[in-house]
């Protein structure tokens, strides 16, 4: 039985406790509720006592399993949880749940058995050990996610902790990289062993941040450069430990070692060229430049081929045995338009593959082992005349082979000054040979593109386009022509021609022929034939090419062409841009087709095509789109004021088109 002093002072305890205190009497009611337990369950003690104490507290899931646990205790004296503290989840007045520790007292009163509960709210606990787990979560996934190996280690490389990505860099698992204290040691490369210990015995005694660059071997035998950044730090004991991240940096090593063999390699190259001086003739000297492009890193074939005629011959070849090209033997027609198209273009870079598709010229030098080409014009005022190439048969890339196109491009700098002259010679004799003849023979022929009004598609005029019979490239054709000396003979033939197609070409639209600037002087040769066209004549006098005297154009075309009316060719594109058509005075104005591409969709265009629109109107003369291909341009450029134009969705060139 307690005694009245005890009884008097357990209501002074309950109220000072710092945990929630509940009792509970043998019937599983509550008996006692003290001021903590108001605060952490929501309820006070007058709401509570005298009620079942599992109704108020318990979820429901706990409830039967208390009943039963109580009448077996009352019963049997068998208990399970009693002075032991339990974790589990408690009911706030809210519904919600509360985590708590709960630990359960038994006392003899009044010949019954009662219970104290002392209850402590883990919310806090819980809250910050989740969030402690998520701090530690969130650590690992950021060390697993470092582009390096971090480590934590004692002086004297001997590891605590290494991160998981020591596996796929060196092979071993963070377990057996820190089984052996030392594994740093028995890694590093022989030549970086010592050098390595002592910058580490440095750093751990400086206190200081530090980085050392070494070699470590991996597990399979690899070698693996090491760029480690490390930082002494103290425990809380005071006990030296290193932090630190090694990434793996073996290929900005390559790089460099590659830099620098590149420019030794340049400089080099740039001795032997500087007093290259060519042999007696073009085939000589491109032998002797085949000889030193050999030299460079991964080449192994060297061929510098000329344009003749629309032949590329080679002239110089060091190449593997069954190479299937000759000095002096053309290649066959396919792959020397597959070159001569590339040159136009500029350098580049084949790799070559086999494929269902390949010729038996491919084939051929897949055979010899040629993987990889690159390919650099020679050429005289932007006008290709030849090409050097350099090859490899190692299994190179085309990034890789890339990084020869610069040397490449020097030794191309030296063949156009010395070999250029000497193929030029020979290559101005055949050009010329060649463009007599294809103009002798007819070899060229006229297509007509229409012009049209845009908003009910009615044809105005036909423009006259010269064509070739060997299908060569007519911009092509007349430069050659222009660089022999033959433009006027060229631009008379195509005249010849066009005036006499159009007599097919329905009755009442214009004719409109092309004159480059160049032949204006001889403009007489040219009207003369002009002057047999039996309707209305525009002379289109491209924008692509440099007028030097204005005034002695304009004279010219008055005094030979005064009936015809002059246009300018692809406005926005060329020389002179507005000017040409200011001092050119033209009558209509042909908008370039790359103005035109995609106008409906580009606010930029739609804003020059507009400015364009408003110059002719002022200047007085017509406007023509040209290039037009989609339905969305013709309706921008309506849109904008255009009313006349041509394009493939008009209309595309033909040889013949039927009179109405």
């Amino acid at each position: 039985m307690s005694s009245p002093r005890k009884e008097a002072a357990e209501p002074k305890l309950m109220a000072s406790a710092l945990d929630a205190v509940v009792g509970m009497n043998h019937e599983g009611q509550i008996t006692a509720w003290n001021a903590r337990a108001t605060e952490m369950f929501g309820w006070t003690a007058d709401e509570v006592i005298g009620r079942p104490m599992d109704s108020v507290l318990l979820p429901e899931r706990y409830r039967a399993a208390h009943r039963a646990g109580l009448e077996r205790y009352l019963t049997t004296g068998e208990a399970r949880i009693l002075e032991r503290r339990i974790e589990l989840e408690a009911l706030h007045r809210s519904g919600s749940e509360i985590p708590i520790e709960l630990a359960v007292v038994a006392l003899q009163r009044n010949g019954h058995r009662e219970f104290s509960g002392f209850i402590r709210d883990l919310s806090r606990e819980r809250a910050a050990l989740a969030a402690l787990r998520e701090s530690e979560e969130r650590f690992r996934m950021l060390v697993e996610r470092l582009p390096g190996i971090a480590y934590i280690d004692e002086p004297g490389a001997f590891g605590r902790y290494i991160s998981p990505q020591v596996e796929s860099l060196l092979g071993y698992s963070a377990s057996e990289w820190l089984q052996s204290s030392e594994r740093w040691v028995e890694a590093l490369h022989p030549e970086d062993r010592d050098r390595a210990i002592a910058e580490l015995a440095s750093g751990e005694e400086s206190g200081q941040r530090f980085t050392s660059e070494y070699r470590l071997i991996a597990r399979d035998g690899r070698t693996v450069w090491i760029r480690d950044e490390m930082t002494p730090t103290r425990d809380a004991d005071g006990r030296l430990l290193v932090h630190g991240v090694m990434f793996d940096v073996t290929r900005e090593k390559e790089i460099e070692a590659e830099l620098a063999a590149e420019v030794a390699e340049r400089a080099e190259v740039a001795t032997a060229l500087s007093t290259f001086h060519g042999g007696h003739d073009a085939q000589s000297t491109a032998a002797a430049l085949c000889r030193e492009m050999i030299r460079l890193r991964n080449l192994d074939i060297a061929v510098i081929y000329a344009f003749q005629g629309d032949s590329v011959v080679p002239l110089a070849i060091v190449a593997p045995p069954g190479a299937p090209i000759a000095v002096g033997r053309p290649l066959p027609h396919d792959r020397a338009a597959y070159l001569r198209t590339g040159a136009a273009r500029g350098p580049w870079i084949d790799e070559w593959r086999e494929g269902p598709a390949a010729s038996d010229y491919v084939r051929a030098w897949l055979e010899v082992g040629l993987r990889v080409g690159a390919y650099v014009p020679l050429t005289t005022s932007g006008v290709p005349y030849g090409l050097l190439v350099g090859g490899s048969t190692a299994e190179l890339g085309g990034g890789q082979m890339g990084r020869v196109l610069p040397a490449l491009l020097e030794f191309a700098t030296v063949a156009n000054a010395v070999l250029g002259p000497q193929l030029h010679r020979l290559a101005g004799e055949l050009h010329v040979s060649a463009l007599r003849e294809l103009i002798a023979s007819g070899g060229l022929r006229t297509v007509f593109q229409p012009v049209v009004r845009l908003h009910d598609r009615a044809v105005i005029g036909y423009e006259a386009l010269t064509r070739f019979t060997d299908g060569s490239s007519p911009l092509q054709r007349f430069a050659e022509a222009e660089q022999a000396g033959l433009a006027v003979d060229l631009e008379r033939a195509a005249v010849a021609s066009a005036v006499a197609a159009a007599s097919s070409l329905p009755r009442g639209p214009w004719l409109s022929i092309n004159i480059s600037p160049a032949v204006l002087p001889e403009l007489q040769q040219l009207a003369a034939l002009a002057g047999h066209a039996d309707r209305p004549l525009v002379v289109e006098i491209t924008e692509r090419m440099a007028i030097d005297d204005y005034s002695a154009a304009r004279r010219l075309l008055r005094r030979h062409l005064p009936e015809a009316r002059v246009a300018v060719d692809d406005a926005g594109a060329g020389f002179a841009s507005l000017r040409h058509i200011a001092e050119l005075r033209p009558a209509i104005v042909k908008l370039d087709m790359q103005l035109v591409r995609n106008v409906h969709r580009d606010p930029a265009r739609e804003a020059l095509v507009a400015g364009m629109v408003h110059f002719a109107a002022a200047s007085g003369c017509e406007l023509i789109a040209e290039g037009i291909e989609t339905e969305q341009e013709r309706r921008a450029l309506l849109r904008l004021g255009v009313t006349l134009g041509q394009g493939f969705l008009l209309g595309r060139p033909d040889a013949v088109i039927a009179a109405a």
